[in-house]
């Protein structure tokens, strides 16, 4: 993030005390993107952090044309060719994408809110843009922290703030443990059984009957609407449906850029299938080339988003590769129930590479590491591209500037910087490793939230879109208002949601999140955006 784009203006001392302040400062101990993010720009607007985050990348190992192609294609199937012409149009100014939510209709407040914040700086500082390009991870189960499985409710009553936010299914349990980028499309019958259960909160007086008003509607007029309903996979119907959630969002708001959320597994595979028919690319290179492949996987083990082996042997026919502990190499295999499996590289003697694996029911899976076998077997969705894979082809290869969450920030610079090792390793390949050095990487963009909710007994709670959308959605005052909001106040807002994810809750002691919706009554209603 280039520090020189405005004059920064530091959070040198938190003058939040309490519950929020101690969260805060455990926060900031465990990520280092956070505390330097505060440190760096806690005082500063949104707006003026945005423009550090919006600035074009310099030129990369190849052209974005082919990655500006692919969302184009998949944006004009499902929002037509007005809105794809938009999209490749402000992509060849800045190929710039959000790339830090989980796939699925999104419920969960800091990734909602983070969607709305990076469309309006889109909207504030590229005046001229008119889409909004969210590249979000397929990979994660329905059951996800996120809940892609249905709906997360923050308004609800009955409840400790512990127990926030309070889940209402779409799909069954039962397919809880699918991936959301193979997961089917949702069915009629879904969509009745979601209703139902919002008529029983309501009957229970757990849910308003604005809410349970807001979620009927939801589910009749965007999730049955004939256009999204008879679309046969989840992953496209999820795009569509924010989509919606967003259009009604800014109901009341000017010109704003339409949203564009794809899956990024998707994207990444359609490029990865173009990249391995070229053996020079860089892509091809790590997959094909033994040599640099085994300086990759070698220098990134134990790297975040990467993978990490067992420290004892392997055996004895295979010495070079020992079983991986955590993650996968370069892709994760797909079982026939869609729950994704590791997979580890093999080497027989005198055979090609094999990607080897076994999925949760003991079966064991094998594919050939060959542009041919990889190309079938990604089309089938049997193979899906890593987040290493997914970063290798998008930003270290295309360098498109992708903002990311607390953890993203940490692990793609570690990626970057272990693939500029191990080219740097081979003197042929100095240039390509010179090259990838100026592709942007740090870029953050979570962990923030705007807008909140009053309780009657003196709390302020995150706003997901069902609460904003029953409180009248968002207006140009509301937007305006959030921009020039400082960036340490946005952190402090989001804390309920993201303490416990950077840092174990049980530091936190108990009750702290009653304390916590407290004291932000108390420090952020007169900072934030209260609907």
């Amino acid at each position: 993030m280039p520090a020189n784009a405005i004059t920064t203006t530091p959070d040198t001392s938190d003058p939040v005390g309490g519950a929020i302040g101690r969260a805060l400062a455990k926060v900031r101990r465990a990520s280092p993107i956070v505390d330097k993010t505060l440190r760096t720009y806690g005082s500063s607007s949104i707006s003026d952090y945005g423009r550090c985050l919006l600035q074009p990348p310099p030129p990369s190992l190849q052209d974005t044309g082919d990655f500006i192609r692919t969302v184009r294609t998949l944006a004009g199937e499902l929002f037509g060719e007005e809105t794809a012409d938009q999209l490749e149009t402000d992509l060849q100014q800045n190929p710039v994408a959000l790339t830090a939510n989980h796939h699925g209709v999104d419920y969960f407040a800091q990734s909602v809110q983070g969607s709305l914040i990076f469309t309006w700086m889109q909207r504030e500082i590229c005046r001229r843009r008119s889409t909004a390009l969210v590249l979000s991870c397929g990979n994660i189960p329905l059951n996800n922290l996120t809940n892609p499985q249905g709906m997360l409710l923050y308004d609800t009553r009955g409840g400790t703030a512990a127990a926030l936010p309070r889940k209402l299914p779409v799909f069954s349990n039962k397919l809880r443990h699918q991936a959301v980028c193979v997961a089917p499309g949702y069915t009629p019958e879904m969509i009745a059984r979601a209703a139902g259960t919002a008529d029983r909160l309501h009957r229970e007086k757990a849910i308003s009957t604005e809410t349970c008003t807001c979620i009927k509607d939801l589910l009749a007029e965007d999730y049955g609407d004939p256009a999204i309903a008879a679309v046969p996979d989840y992953s496209r119907q999820a795009t569509l449906l924010n989509h919606r959630i967003c259009e009604r969002l800014h109901a009341g708001c000017r010109r704003m850029p339409k949203v564009i959320c794809l899956e990024m597994e998707k994207v990444a595979s359609r490029l990865i299938a173009l990249d391995i028919q070229h053996e020079e690319r860089i892509v091809s290179r790590v997959l094909f080339d033994m040599d640099l492949q085994a300086r990759v996987l070698r220098i990134l083990d134990s790297q975040r988003a990467c993978w990490e082996h067992v420290k004892t042997p392997g055996p004895a026919s295979d010495p070079d590769f020992p079983p991986l502990r955590r993650g996968t190499h370069f892709f994760w295999g797909i079982c026939e129930e869609g729950v994704k499996f590791p997979l580890a590289i093999h080497r027989g003697r005198g055979s090609a590479a094999l990607l080897q694996g076994a999925d949760k029911k003991g079966r064991r899976h094998e594919y050939h590491l060959s542009p041919e076998s990889l190309e079938m077997h990604l089309v089938q969705r049997r193979l899906i591209p890593s987040m290493f894979t997914c970063f290798l082809a998008l930003s270290l290869a295309r360098g498109v500037n992708c903002l990311g969450g607390y953890y993203q920030a940490e692990y793609l610079p570690g990626i970057q910087a272990g693939m500029i090792q191990a080219l740097s390793l081979s003197p042929g390949d100095r240039d390509m490793a010179d090259t990838m050095r100026r592709v942007p990487t740090a870029g953050y963009l979570s962990g923030m939230q705007a807008v909140m909710i009053p309780q009657e007994d003196g709390r302020l709670l995150p706003a997901g879109p069902i609460e904003m959308l029953v409180r009248g959605g968002l207006t140009e005052i509301d937007v305006q208002r959030i921009l020039s909001m400082a960036v340490g106040d946005a952190h402090r807002a989001s804390l309920l949601e993201t303490a416990p994810d950077i840092a174990p809750e049980g530091a936190f002691g108990t009750s702290w999140k009653h304390r916590m919706a407290q004291e932000s009554f108390n420090i952020l209603q007169e900072r934030v955006v209260v609907k």
